[in-house]
């Protein structure tokens, strides 16, 4: 498996682009969120194919975090005739559809997109999963300020890897995530405590054991780790 991260910035940062992974299989391969700048960086990068990618899966309804979804989906269809995947845990399924739902063109006869360019597949948390020949995605929970936002854990064969998706501290994400291969968490380098939305300083060092936290990667922190890739084998 391997794991590249795209964006490693925040909602304004546009050098660094919105936070971003490809969780790559021998067969397989999932975009990890689609923020507003993704595209950007998957058209600019040339040992990316958009399309092979089969799979979004969108963690919350942020834009940094879903604002591409619409040309991805339109680009794979209109320019490599593919449809797409749309991976999300049931409680964002409606307002899903209803950000996609006035995705409509001519070269269709103006009728809706889900029934041609895409299909949404849903899931719970840790108690069901979307399964494929060699992968195994679960999602879980947390906050992300008021929202509600779903992190993931990916599966191949034996290994596995977790993403955090702009988690405000808990226990519990340690609690899934523990028996990871790899573990990305973000991080806030900014610490305003309580009022901050991600993992900021104080909530890591509180919240979390040594043992959780020499396994994780920090995302969302500009230059750290950005563009780079990980391999588990």
């Amino acid at each position: 498996m391997k794991v590249k991260q795209l964006g490693n910035g925040g909602g304004f940062d546009f050098h660094m682009a919105n936070s971003s992974f490809l969780i790559e299989s021998n067969n397989h391969t999932i975009l990890f969120d689609c923020g507003f700048n993704i595209m950007d960086r998957l058209k600019s990068d040339s040992n990316i194919k958009i399309e092979d990618i089969n799979d979004v899966y969108i963690s919350h309804m942020d834009e940094d975090h879903v604002g591409n979804l619409k040309m991805f989906i339109y680009w794979r269809y209109f320019i490599h005739k593919k449809r797409t995947n749309v991976i999300c845990h049931r409680g964002l399924e409606i307002d899903i559809i209803n950000y996609l739902k006035n995705m409509e063109s001519e070269f269709i006869g103006c009728r809706t997109v889900d029934a041609y360019m895409f299909d949404i597949l849903t899931i719970g948390s840790e108690s069901d999963s979307v399964i494929y020949p060699d992968f195994n995605i679960k999602a879980t929970d947390c906050f992300h300020g008021k929202l509600i936002t779903h992190g993931a854990i990916f599966y191949v064969k034996n290994k596995s890897v977790f993403i955090s998706a702009d988690t405000k501290a808990s226990s519990y994400i340690e609690k899934v995530s523990k028996d990871c291969d790899l573990i990305f968490h973000d991080f806030s380098n900014w610490d305003f405590v309580t009022r901050n939305v991600h993992t900021c300083k104080t909530d890591f060092e509180l919240e979390y054991t040594s043992k959780y936290k020499s396994k994780v990667i920090k995302y969302h922190t500009g230059e750290e780790n950005f563009k780079k890739s990980w391999y588990i084998l």
